[in-house]
C-alpha cells in the first residue's frame, strides 16, 4: 500500500474534525490546505471541505496545484449541514464539484457526504450577513413550496447546531481500504 494524504479545508472546524478523526482511524496525516506545500506520490489523496456558497474550501485551488499523475485515487468528502440522506442536496453538491474541477475526473463513488456544525455567535461578520440575507429570502417564500434544505435553515437559523458523527465517516473509509487494498 503506498502514501496516503488527507487534506482538508475548514473555516470553522467541522471538516478539521472529521479530517483529524479520519487520519487516526487510517493512520495517515492530515493536513490544512493552507499550510499544504507539495505532495509525494500517493496511493490516495483525500480531500476533505467545508461547503460554502455551493464550493468546496480550498479544493479548486488546492487540487489545481497537484498534478494528477501524483495520486492514483481521489476520494472528496463535502461537510455541510444539508442532509446527505436529500439526493437533491448531494446531486447538487455534485454538480458545483465538477464545476469546481472541470478538469479532474471525479469518480461519483468517491465522494462522500458529511453534516457539520454552525455557530452563528462565531460567525464572521461576513458569513453572518450571508447567513441573514439567505434566510430574508426564505421567509419571503411559500411554506408549502420549501425543499428541506430551507425549512432546516428556517429551524437553524441563529442557534447552535451541530450534527458532526464520526460514525458517518464509515463509508469513506471502507472506500478507502476498497482502494488501498
Amino acid at each position: 500500500m503506498g502514501k496516503s494524504l488527507i487534506i482538508y479545508g475548514s473555516e470553522y472546524g467541522s471538516s478539521e474534525k472529521y479530517a483529524k478523526a479520519l487520519a487516526e482511524k487510517l493512520g495517515i496525516d492530515a493536513v490544512s490546505y493552507r499550510q499544504f506545500k507539495a505532495v509525494e506520490p500517493l496511493q490516495t489523496l483525500i480531500y476533505i471541505g467545508s461547503l460554502y456558497a455551493g464550493g468546496v474550501k480550498g479544493m479548486a485551488p488546492t487540487l489545481k496545484k497537484i498534478p494528477q499523475d501524483s495520486y492514483q485515487n481521489l476520494l472528496i468528502a463535502t461537510v455541510g449541514l444539508s442532509d446527505p440522506q436529500n439526493k437533491t442536496n448531494t446531486d447538487k453538491i455534485k454538480e458545483h464539484i465538477e464545476q469546481q474541477l472541470p478538469k479532474i475526473q471525479v469518480v461519483p463513488e468517491n465522494v462522500f457526504h458529511l453534516r457539520g456544525s454552525i455557530d452563528y455567535s462565531k460567525l464572521k461578520f461576513i458569513h453572518r450577513l450571508l447567513m441573514g440575507m439567505l434566510n430574508k429570502k426564505v421567509k419571503k417564500e411559500d411554506p408549502e413550496n420549501l425543499d428541506s434544505e430551507s425549512k432546516q435553515l428556517l429551524e437553524t437559523y441563529n442557534k447552535k447546531v451541530d450534527f458532526i458523527d464520526i460514525q458517518t465517516l464509515e463509508p469513506l473509509i471502507t472506500r478507502y481500504q476498497q482502494l488501498n487494498a
